[in-house]
């Protein structure tokens, strides 16, 4: 998640850095690698050939090829160095362009989008301000390159006339030597006519080589076979319940990559119990999402342990402890396809009959509406859900999350989508799954966390109070101020 949070790796940079450096590659093909093949072989039999005929000559013409390669080698790294530049300044307008574009409804809504095209356009010109000094450097050294095979053919022709008046060699003598070195200095220089395309081919494998050796800050590890029979427990009708878990958060402070100087969380210090429920409470960027995180092992703690049942999460490979865990977060994605995919992908790989996905939806008070449908569970859901409410998705997503069966649930404003009617419902259905999972949950409606066993109220990433509802209500400190502004009396 960390890599994702830096601005030049967001989804639509990253993706158009891809798919250019790909194109790019191809700057390296066969032109330019006939051209290298080429150059060498005629430069070999023409220096050979030169020798044999007319050693001389071909020695003062043979050490001008140097300078016209080493000028073409200087123009290829500024233009690589500009490419670089240039590849910058793109990321930057790709990403704001890729934002436009997944937020154009309320692009629209606010009738920005002349704006919008005026800021995209002064995107580009700012960087194209920065970028003219390189392009004119770039321009100068692409002429020089050109004017030096020139000045090496003065030379020869010079140097050549010099020898044929005073008798040393003859004409037939300076031409083979002209034709054979000169012109091989010709070639040399057309193929730095490649340059560009191969500097953008070798910053784009350097930078597909980067992202190919990146590796992962959040361990993967190979796990031990899961042995399910000693984790689960069988209760009445098909349903399972999973071996309810103790988790520890010890002087646990994390700050995110992005904002290193500001701490997200600072020494956080609590104990849930196998079979409690935590609710996290506060202002918004108190901390309360980036506790969730750190249990999902989306980021990794600066300092402090999260443990499970004594286990510290770091020593188990990350796939295995996420699959004890259910996350329903208040921005859920709904993937394209049918209901039942979307659905069934809470158990990927697995093979989920109709009976336990209808179990799922009726768990989640999304059955009915499942079967008003004219094709129930095969029903599509459009591209990221856009034919259902906030509401419908935000209970398909509960229907993933307690297919899972999971040993701890994860509950990210899970209700804030729903009306007041559908909320009663699953929140009824929540308060019975709770009981029998150790569950931690976050909210800013207080009415849905009065039942919780530990309700903890956070500030600035430190918690200020812990205890259940009566306990804080008596002590009237923020908690109970809180729920003084909200009316909960």
């Amino acid at each position: 998640m960390a890599f994702f949070d830096m601005p030049r790796n967001s989804p639509s940079a990253l993706s158009s850095n891809l798919s250019k450096s790909t194109n790019d590659l191809a700057g390296m093909g066969g032109p330019v690698l006939g051209g290298i093949l080429t150059f060498l072989s005629t430069i070999v039999a023409g220096v050979v050939l030169s020798l044999i005929i007319g050693w001389k000559l071909a020695l003062v013409c043979t050490a001008t090829i140097p300078v016209v390669v080493a000028c073409g080698w200087l123009r290829l790294q500024v233009l690589s160095t500009l490419d670089s530049k240039v590849r910058q300044s793109g990321l930057e307008a790709a990403s704001y362009a890729g934002e436009l574009v997944r937020t154009v409804r309320t692009v629209a809504s606010l009738g920005i989008e002349e704006q919008a095209l005026v800021r995209y356009q002064g995107i580009l010109e700012s960087q194209g301000a920065k970028s003219l000094r390189s392009i004119l450097v770039a321009s100068a050294l692409y002429a020089a390159s050109a004017s030096i095979v020139y000045m090496c053919a003065a030379l020869a022709f010079w140097y050549g006339g010099t020898l044929i008046a005073s008798h040393e060699y003859s004409t037939f003598q300076v031409y083979i030597c002209f034709v054979a070195l000169i012109s091989g200095s010709q070639i040399a220089g057309s193929i730095f006519t490649f340059a560009p395309e191969a500097s953008k081919a070798i910053h784009a494998a350097k930078e597909l080589k980067h992202i190919m050796e990146l590796k992962p800050t959040i361990n993967k590890i190979q796990p031990a076979p899961r042995i399910e029979t000693t984790d689960w427990n069988e209760m009445s009708g098909t349903n399972k319940i999973p071996k309810p878990v103790r988790i520890e958060f010890q002087n646990v402070s994390f700050a995110y990559p992005s904002r290193p100087g500001l701490l997200a969380l600072d020494s956080l210090t609590i104990t849930v119990e196998p079979g409690q429920t935590l609710a996290l409470v506060g202002r918004s960027g108190s901390g309360k999402s980036t506790t969730v995180s750190l249990l999902e092992r989306f980021y990794e703690p600066d300092s402090g342990r999260i443990l499970v049942d004594g286990c510290d999460i770091r020593s188990r490979d990350v796939d295995e402890h996420r699959r004890d865990l259910s996350l329903v977060s208040q921005e859920n994605v709904i993937l394209s396809g049918t209901i039942r995919e979307n659905i069934a992908v809470g158990l990927a790989g697995q093979t989920i009959s109709e009976e336990t996905i209808l179990e799922a939806c009726r768990q989640a008070n999304i059955l009915e509406f499942v079967e008003s449908l004219p094709d129930g569970l095969s029903t599509s859901v459009g591209t990221g859900g856009s034919m259902f409410s906030g509401g419908q998705k935000q209970r398909i997503a509960l229907a993933r999350a307690f297919l899972r069966h999971p040993k701890v649930l994860l509950l990210d404003e899970a209700t804030s989508a729903l009306d007041a009617n559908s909320e009663a419902l699953v929140q009824a259905v929540m308060d019975r799954i709770r009981k029998d999972r150790t569950t931690i949950m976050v909210a800013h409606r207080l009415s849905t966390v009065q039942g919780a066993d530990l309700i903890g109220v956070l500030e600035q990433g430190r918690l200020v109070e812990l205890g259940n509802h009566e306990t804080l209500m008596k002590r009237k400190g923020v908690y109970w101020e809180m729920v003084g502004m909200q009316n909960l009396q």
